[in-house]
């Protein structure tokens, strides 16, 4: 994760590839980074599998996007 004037966030585990995430990203370009953190689970179909089912990816998104948020603003 790259904050900054043109923040930068990608997921993972959220299909065959990595991918970047247009929506926390422009919540980050705003300025709102809690609410860029909300939107993480938004416009993404993960995979479900034995380990986790789709919601649970998406709730993991938005929890660990925000921490990352968190981490890098310090």
């Amino acid at each position: 994760m790259m904050l900054g004037s043109d923040p930068k966030v990608a997921l993972v585990n959220m299909g065959s590839a990595p991918m970047r995430h247009p929506g926390v990203e422009s919540g980050l370009a705003g300025g709102a980074g809690a609410d860029a953190a909300s939107v993480a689970g938004d416009d993404v179909d993960p995979p479900e599998d034995l380990n986790a089912d789709a919601e649970y990816r998406r709730h993991l998104a938005r929890v660990l996007v925000g921490r990352g948020i968190a981490e890098a603003s310090a």
